[in-house]
């Protein structure tokens, strides 16, 4: 055990040497190429498990569309074989892989898979020492349908997960719910829950845990022509607690481009939206009950000033019954934008500066795709990547509970490579330490998984 704690502090010790951010709180691990083989990986998600990362991509390795898995632990270091775990290597097609823990130090992965010749949805849980639990090359979730669209997962808390889609089958289009158990049984085989008929194009649905082994959905949609969303609460017993095909619970004037659903940690949710009106294109945000009913006021908190252009909000829960909010401003006079960064208290009121944190801009850039985890003091990290220097890169902002952030204005850059860098992921583990994960353009001649990770408030010197 002495050796183990010894052989941990010179990794550490060496992450310092490797290279450090200009804050001296915070010190960079080493960038790692985590699928060094040929031809493109993409599409990589991530989630933590106490000191522990998952990460899981598809990968074009072998010519097929294949799905891969890696461990991380706390020191940054692989776990698993060398470039990866093959969870499904088919010779079909398989792609867009979704992973959540199992809590048991393994994971659940889910993803569309065209072996059968059209889509379906395939599962496989990794236990923790790297193996796969169930049959190879993953277990069908959904033998009878035709057509599938963007998915979600989400824990059941009591070792399984709920999946939720949505699927046009004869003309009829639905969003529909099932439940999986540890062992990949079907809690309802044959037969999953429908919770609303769909009409017309809309975003993907949104789906969080209510924290009681049930789920809360959220979705837009368009009966008779007329856009809205919707919100349902299912509990562990298949019950609804709204009525079945969803509660209305506010119209909108055209269809969302872009939302975010955060559980209050009360049983119900915050819901973030970008919307239009006649003079902006604003951020609206509402907090609602178990049973979809609003908390802040009939009307949803306003985020805007006049004259300027609010949009593509991302939210955390700040596990004090409120919401941390990040969206990009564009000024009407100007070319590029601006990434802002928002605290709503349990009660609605906003914590920091009304008109929000900078958390990153830098002249001339363009932002993109950012993404949001809470960290362990109440405040939040934010990774994006943007193109200032024409090219896409990522970088970091970290900002504290009270909106103070670590690097300025212009936020930190995640590595030091020139080449492109884009659709980042993150994830924090129990000790305070951020994991980044990446696709990177490095190679000139394809897409490589890379990773690195944040060490936060360590007592050594660079």
């Amino acid at each position: 055990m002495r050796l183990a704690k010894i052989v941990s502090f010179l990794i550490i010790l060496l992450t310092v040497q490797i290279g450090s951010t200009a804050n001296p709180r915070y010190y960079w691990g080493k960038e790692l190429n985590i699928s060094n083989v040929r031809d493109n990986q993409s599409f990589v998600n991530i989630v933590s498990d106490h000191d522990n990362a998952y990460l899981v991509w598809q990968d074009k390795r072998s010519g097929n569309q294949d799905i891969y898995t890696q461990k991380m632990n706390a020191s940054g270091i692989p776990q698993w074989e060398t470039n990866g775990f093959p969870v499904c290597t088919n010779p079909e097609r398989q792609e867009h892989p979704q992973i959540i823990s199992d809590g048991q130090g393994g994971v659940f992965i889910v993803w569309e898979d065209k072996r059968v010749g059209r889509n379906n949805l395939y599962a496989q849980r990794i236990s923790a020492d790297g193996k796969a639990a169930w049959k190879k090359d993953g277990i069908c979730l959904t033998t009878v349908y035709n057509y599938l669209v963007p998915f979600q997962i989400i824990t059941d808390n009591q070792g399984g997960f709920y999946l939720v889609w949505r699927d046009i089958q004869n003309n009829q289009d639905s969003l529909l719910v099932q439940r999986i158990d540890a062992k990949g049984n079907l809690f309802w085989p044959g037969n999953p829950l429908k919770v609303a008929s769909m009409a017309g194009e809309s975003c993907p649905h949104k789906v969080i845990t209510d924290g009681q082994g049930g789920l809360i959905i959220v979705w837009q949609n368009k009966p008779n022509n007329k856009n809205a969303i919707y919100f349902q609460h299912l509990d562990t017993h298949r019950n609804f607690l709204v009525p079945a095909g969803g509660k209305k619970i506010f119209d909108i004037i055209n269809s969302l481009a872009a939302y975010d659903l955060v559980p209050d940690g009360n049983g119900g949710a915050i819901l973030v939206w970008e919307e239009p009106t006649d003079q902006y294109y604003g951020i609206y945000v509402q907090k609602y009950n178990a049973t979809g009913t609003p908390q802040w006021g009939r009307s949803p908190l306003f985020i805007a000033s006049n004259p300027e252009v609010l949009y593509s909000p991302q939210a955390v829960a700040d596990n004090q019954g409120g919401v941390i909010l990040c969206y990009q401003f564009q000024d009407m006079h100007q070319i590029y934008n601006i990434l802002y960064a928002q605290k709503i208290s349990s009660k609605g009121s906003l914590l920091w500066d009304k008109k929000g944190v900078i958390a990153g801009n830098l002249p001339g850039c363009e932002i993109k795709f950012p993404v949001m985890t809470l960290d362990a003091q109440g405040g939040v990290y934010i990774v994006w990547y943007d193109d200032h220097q024409k090219v896409s890169n990522l970088y970091l902002q970290h900002l504290s509970a009270n909106g103070v952030p670590a690097w300025g204005k212009t936020g930190t850059p995640v590595s030091p490579s020139p080449y492109l860098q884009i659709y980042p992921k993150i994830a924090l583990n129990s000790q305070g330490n951020l994991f980044i994960t990446w696709w990177d353009f490095r190679n000139h001649s394809q897409y490589d998984i890379y990773f690195r990770m944040l060490y936060a408030g360590l007592p050594l010197k660079p």
